[in-house]
């Protein structure tokens, strides 16, 4: 269902993904898929005043090309790969400079993680060239070629789709058309393509179970989407008018800074927000671990 552009996201903008070994994924994010952290949470001193509530969780923020990646460290429940990698979700798709393709490929390989064949998928009329892998804690990633090139001389270019399970596929490519304004691409019976304006993919897989990588639940795991402060507005009216519970959970009234959490048919946890990801590096330092 598509609605005005009023009310429709710009971009799925970042992610938090839960991992089991805070530093083991930092390197795998850093040095084989080509990220920059630029901030640390949780890792510093907290007066014991401070209500339990406002605690961040302890993790990393990770920037990826356009987009970035929260890593925060698992609280509740392990991560769980997928049973079957060729068809797990969800699953984060990451784009990789079509030149720097077969050495990142190489490196993911050799960081030990499991990797598929190349394989090409059709989304509507756009074709994409990728593998899919785990990342160092098991999360799903798929890794496709960019034919754009580098973003600001990084290899990993941001993200390029998602893979997300659903019982009823029908209603909840309902729910992103009427409250996030993306578009059908493409629908058969196992499965609805919805379109971004910016050419992302949001692609929802029929499952007759969530698996226990959707269920969770994993601390903090959420997935952003970038809004305009108009189309914030028009998403949280409707949201309301719907009587679908929404708000900002973590209450930080910057100026200015416009964000909500509300949950999709299927339990993921979804944000709206009108800061994108290079305003939240914002200048930061990116930084690396260096070997010694």
């Amino acid at each position: 269902m598509a609605v005005q552009q009023a009310v429709a996201v710009s971009a799925f903008d970042h992610s938090v993904v839960p991992v089991m070994d805070l530093w083991r994924a930092e390197r795998f994010y850093t040095e084989v898929l080509d990220g920059a952290i630029f901030q640390k949470l949780g890792q510093t001193f907290r007066p014991p005043d401070v209500p339990e509530a406002f605690v961040r969780p302890v993790g990393a923020f990770v920037k990826l090309g356009r987009s970035h990646f929260g890593l925060f460290l698992e609280q509740q429940t392990a991560v769980q790969a997928p049973a079957a990698l060729a068809e797990g979700a969800p699953c984060w798709a990451l784009a990789v400079a079509e030149e720097d393709f077969p050495a990142v490929v190489a490196r993911v390989r050799a960081a030990g993680v499991p990797v598929t064949p190349e394989r090409a998928e059709r989304y509507g009329g756009v074709e994409l060239h990728g593998v899919r892998c785990t990342d160092s804690e098991g999360n799903c990633l798929e890794l496709v070629a960019d034919p754009r090139g580098r973003y600001n001389d990084r290899c990993v270019t941001g993200l390029s789709h998602m893979h997300v399970e659903a019982l009823d596929v029908a209603a909840t490519a309902d729910f992103y058309g009427r409250y996030l304004g993306l578009e059908m691409v493409d629908q058969d019976a196992e499965r609805a393509v919805l379109g971004l304006a910016n050419g992302q993919f949001w692609i929802i897989h029929r499952v007759a179970a969530l698996s226990r990588a959707s269920i969770g639940p994993h601390y903090g795991r959420h997935f952003a989407f970038h809004v305009t402060d108009e189309a914030f507005h028009g998403i949280v009216a409707r949201l309301r008018a719907a009587g679908i519970e929404e708000g900002d959970a973590l209450a930080r009234h910057v100026p200015g800074e416009l964000a909500s959490y509300f949950y999709d048919p299927n339990g993921l946890w979804l944000q709206i927000l009108n800061e994108d990801s290079t305003k939240a590096v914002g200048g930061r330092e990116l930084l690396r671990y260096a070997r010694v």
